[in-house]
């Protein structure tokens, strides 16, 4: 019996050392996500990650996988959603459908 496969966990925030997530965009199935951060010298970074099931049948659960190939830096905001925007458009699943703010702030 095939079982259903959790959603991605939109809610959940991911953790950098010594890096404050500022954003996080998804795609439009929300399988991929595009973080933005802000490290101790106030460059921003972008990380992508994607929605991992493929372990769901022994964990019983979905989780976040980073899926990065290379750093992606800037030094403004408007370049790191650009560059957010990018790295969602390369998985091929198009723009992305939501802003998430920092729950922190």
């Amino acid at each position: 019996m095939k079982q259903d496969l959790p959603e991605p966990d939109t809610d959940s925030q991911p953790i950098y050392v010594s890096e404050e997530v500022l954003e996080i965009l998804f795609s439009p199935s929300r399988r991929y996500r595009a973080i933005i951060t802000k490290d101790r010298e106030g460059l921003l970074r972008i990380h992508r990650d994607y929605w991992c099931t493929s372990d769901y049948e022994y964990i019983g659960e979905g989780y976040w996988c980073q899926n990065d190939t290379l750093a992606t830096i800037t030094d403004t905001i408007e370049s790191a959603r650009k560059l957010a925007q990018e790295a969602l458009d390369q998985t091929g699943d198009r723009a992305p459908q939501t802003t998430q703010p920092n729950k922190a702030e």
